[in-house]
């Protein structure tokens, strides 16, 4: 399965957000990229991992 590269600007549409944020999130490392000869992308399958992680509300286990 190839997985499709996204550039800052398709993860500023993706979460309405701005460039500053993307690239403030990625040198924090809030936020899953790799670096391509000195411009950074984001793997879809990362960013649905990452988007995983960050979900809150109802646990997904039934507790008995």
């Amino acid at each position: 399965m190839e997985d499709r590269l996204l550039t800052p600007i398709e993860l500023c549409e993706r979460y309405s957000i701005s460039r500053f944020t993307v690239y403030k999130w990625a040198s924090l490392g809030l936020i899953p990229y790799i670096k391509l000869r000195g411009s950074i992308r984001f793997r879809q399958q990362d960013l649905l991992r990452w988007e995983e992680n960050k979900l809150t509300g109802a646990p997904t286990t039934k507790l008995l």
